[in-house]
């Protein structure tokens, strides 16, 4: 539950609040090449980045792939999506093997 409160956007929930938190996270590991999410999919999972690195790319009209950024440990990514955007606009790739936490929209609207 550590890693969650290390994150500012979970810094000022009650430790109820965290333990809730730590309950409807899931935790996976994720081999370097997946692809987490695609532009206009839409977004119901909020991703943390726990170890890894993850790339946020787009793809031009000629084919090429342009990296926006790569992100790595104690990082979010996804979350764009469950703010109001509704659909991704990016590729999110592992550029590394990863270990993440995942946490759906429903169970994050119930908290």
């Amino acid at each position: 539950m550590r890693y969650l409160s290390e994150l500012a956007v979970f810094q000022d929930l009650s430790p109820r609040e965290m333990e809730e938190l730590n309950r409807i996270t899931t935790m996976s590991t994720v081999q370097k090449g997946r692809v987490f999410y695609r532009p206009e999919e839409p977004g119901e999972v909020l991703f943390i980045l726990k170890e890894g690195k993850v790339q946020l790319y787009r793809i031009s009209p000629e084919g090429k792939k342009l990296v926006i950024t790569t992100l790595g440990s104690h990082t979010l990514f996804g979350e764009m999506a469950l703010l109001g955007a509704k659909m991704h606009n990016t590729f999110a790739e592992a550029v590394e093997d990863c270990l993440i936490c995942v946490m759906s929209r429903n169970d994050l609207e119930r908290l």
